[in-house]
């Protein structure tokens, strides 16, 4: 089945990128970034339940918190919107740093 494709204001990039997050009562628990814009990102995180508009922060590795909340869920993953954008150079360097790399397989000779 196709799915629409979801209206961003912003180009995604996909990076693998740790980060910890913490929810507004105050739950805590090591996370993934999987895709990051100016104005939000894709969280992994197998520790914690989100509820759609729940308050979410997120540290980035190396990064002060980013202030969030959850706009879809599906499974360990939450789609986040960010209170304030990223500055796009900030976005940019994350990728540059932090790319997903696609698991290579080995074949046969």
């Amino acid at each position: 089945m196709d799915r629409a494709p979801l209206n961003r204001g912003a180009e995604r990039r996909d990076v693998a990128l740790t980060a910890r997050c913490r929810t507004s009562s105050g739950l805590r628990d090591a996370a993934e970034l999987t895709d990051i814009s100016t104005h939000g990102c894709c969280v992994a995180c197998k520790g914690l339940i989100f509820d759609v508009g729940a308050r979410l922060f997120i540290q980035p590795e190396g990064m002060e918190g980013i202030a969030s909340v959850v706009r879809w869920v599906v499974k360990d993953k939450v789609g986040v919107e960010f209170d304030v954008p990223l500055y796009e150079p900030i976005v940019e360097h994350l990728s540059s740093l932090h790319p997903r790399r696609t698991p290579f397989t080995v074949t046969a000779l």
